[in-house]
């Protein structure tokens, strides 16, 4: 099964981003996606979630998972209307907060084939978590694509 995470700017102020489906139903053809992973932090893991789900009305097989990164006791885990399941790291729990998350993603980063990333240099964490992706992208571990 091939998988493709997506990372970006948690800014709530992105309200749409018009490559986004395209670029679901693009890896669906090309690439032959089957699952894609979204957090639920911010605006762009809403949009990222909401290209899947209407994508899913073309291809139904293709699952969309909640990737909990970070404590689940600080950030109760409720599966949203739309997904189809839960991805919770192991050992999150065993570091604080900030660290666990960042931990816990990078291990996500290391099992997914693709990673769909926008505007990513604004914030710390997520600049830190692509420059990590692209790292094991040069080793052709991953391909990664940037939308805008």
């Amino acid at each position: 099964m091939s998988s493709c995470f997506f990372i970006g700017s948690s800014d709530p102020l992105v309200k749409n981003i018009p490559s986004l489906e395209e670029a679901v139903n693009r890896y669906i053809r090309k690439y032959g996606i089957t699952e894609f992973i979204v957090c639920t932090y911010g605006g762009f893991d809403q949009l990222a979630a909401q290209a899947v789900m209407n994508v899913k009305q073309t291809f139904p097989n293709v699952k969309l998972q909640l990737f909990t990164a970070g404590h689940p006791e600080y950030r109760p885990v409720v599966l949203p209307e739309g997904f189809d399941g839960i991805i919770e790291p192991a050992h999150q729990n065993q570091h604080p907060k900030w660290y666990g998350a960042l931990k816990s993603t990078r291990q996500l980063i290391d099992d997914v084939d693709y990673i769909i990333i926008y505007n990513w240099q604004t914030v710390s964490h997520v600049r830190e978590l692509v420059e990590y992706a692209k790292m094991r992208e040069i080793k052709g571990l991953l391909k990664i694509e940037e939308i805008y």
